[in-house]
């Protein structure tokens, strides 16, 4: 989800059938002509209704996607229709509350940077990451999550077992 240039789909696409999502057409276009990525299909959709069955997949992986998203509820809601009993999400999004965007709020700033990563059972793994707040910088961020917040409002759709990895992991 939300595959852009196809660089993601490059990384895990070796031995695995891939299938790219996105909701910009030209993102669609830049992953079709990444000669380094073999698609099984590219997708033009927003990730709240997704053209796929239940159980469908093994793995899903959302980076920097669901602060963009305007219906988060439907957009778990779907990842999990469409993951196997035991599938693996792999999500990442910026920490609001990173050690990075502390110190450049006290400072005015408002932009910082730092990747964390934390672990919801379904093998779900969230990198929170590539943190900034400030706008303009961030006009397409609608969604802020904490580590906090985003394992509550993962926990409401069943998701659970959090570990947390990354640099600032001790940092809810």
């Amino acid at each position: 989800m939300g595959c852009e240039n196809g660089e993601v789909g490059h990384w895990i696409g070796e031995n695995n059938t891939v299938i790219g999502l996105d909701v910009c057409p030209k993102a669609i276009m830049n992953a079709f002509n990444n000669p380094t990525i073999k698609y099984k299909a590219l997708v033009i959709g927003d990730g709240v209704r997704l053209p796929f069955p239940d159980n469908y997949f093994d793995v899903v992986v959302a980076f920097e996607v669901i602060e963009h998203t305007v219906d988060t509820d439907g957009f778990v809601s779907e990842i999990r229709r469409v993951l196997k009993r035991n599938g693996k999400l792999i999500i990442s999004c910026p920490n609001l509350v990173s050690i990075w965007n502390r110190i450049s709020m006290l400072f005015g700033s408002g932009v910082g940077i730092g990747m964390d990563r934390m672990i919801i059972d379904r093998k779900f793994t969230i990198f929170v990451g590539w943190s900034g707040i400030r706008y303009p910088e961030q006009v397409f961020h609608i969604r802020f999550f904490t580590f906090k917040s985003l394992k509550m409002f993962l926990e409401r759709y069943g998701f659970k077992k959090l570990e947390l990895l990354g640099s600032e992991s001790n940092i809810q």
